[in-house]
């Protein structure tokens, strides 16, 4: 799973202690991601952390040629993540979840489908698939 925006690393960090065989964790002050890591003892081969811009990132993620199962993006609220680099990210069947403030929308998403919002409080999720 990919964790865009990852903060704290709790979506990813979760993600991998369910189960997830691998998580990339990004964001641009990852030394606190590090720490986190090294105090749960997570294996090298479970986490990545990208010390780096979510657009950087997602560049780097692509040349390398990486896929996801889930793609997770919490931007700051105000800021519209660039969804078409990151369903390019997306594996066969794979979902990419936005997480956005209640008066916000989704945004563009083109080549995703809009399968489902779900609202809690202030926060919104929406989850895309490939269409």
């Amino acid at each position: 799973m990919l964790d865009l925006y990852a903060g704290t690393g709790a979506v990813g960090f979760e993600a991998v202690s369910r189960g997830a065989a691998f998580a990339a964790l990004v964001d641009a002050a990852g030394e606190p991601l590090r720490r986190t890591a090294a105090r749960l003892g997570a294996a090298p081969e479970q986490i990545e952390i990208l010390d780096a811009p979510a657009d950087a990132a997602l560049d780097l993620l692509a040349r390398r040629g990486e896929r996801f199962d889930l793609v997770f993006a919490d931007p700051p609220y105000g800021e519209d993540p660039d969804l078409r680099r990151a369903s390019a990210l997306l594996a066969g069947g794979g979902t990419l979840v936005l997480q956005r403030d209640a008066g916000a929308g989704p945004g563009e998403a083109p080549g995703l489908t809009l399968l489902e919002r779900r609202a809690y409080g202030r926060n919104v999720f929406f989850f895309f698939g490939m269409r």
